[in-house]
């Protein structure tokens, strides 16, 4: 079951509470982010602005100029928010309260980059990471 409306999906709750009794059986409520996108590309630029960074210092520590971009992968993970509820057994004295939690995307990206020596124009390689 799908619903955005928290208030409502609470009154939900306690309406098949009220009308299942100890035959309810709740085991968990997973909460979820309906649109990823817009935060998935700003995790996607910080990842890469990270990795840039980064690998413009290793870079300079090993007295090369860093290049153009090679090549790039990415991993993400999702964790939402994952409240257990209490079994009908438990017994329900009171209304169920659903409240909004924090959930979390993470996108991590593997760059690599070619450099060059420093006066030389002699190409290789560096990557970098970021999260």
């Amino acid at each position: 079951m799908t619903s955005r409306d928290l208030l409502g999906f609470g009154r939900l709750l306690n309406v098949a509470v009220d009308a299942a009794g100890n035959s309810l059986d709740l085991h968990a409520i997973r909460f979820d982010v309906g649109d990823k996108a817009a935060p998935l590309t700003k995790a996607r630029a910080l990842a890469f602005r990270q990795a840039r960074e980064k690998a413009e210092e290793l870079a300079e520590l090993a007295g090369r100029n860093l290049g153009a971009v090679t090549g790039i992968s990415e991993t993400y993970s999702h964790h939402g928010f994952h409240e257990q509820a209490l079994g009908a057994q438990a017994g329900f004295e009171s209304e169920i309260h659903i409240t909004p939690g924090d959930t979390k995307l993470e996108v991590s990206l593997e760059v690599h980059f070619t450099w060059t020596e420093l006066g030389t124009g002699d190409a290789g390689a560096s990557s970098g990471s970021g999260l």
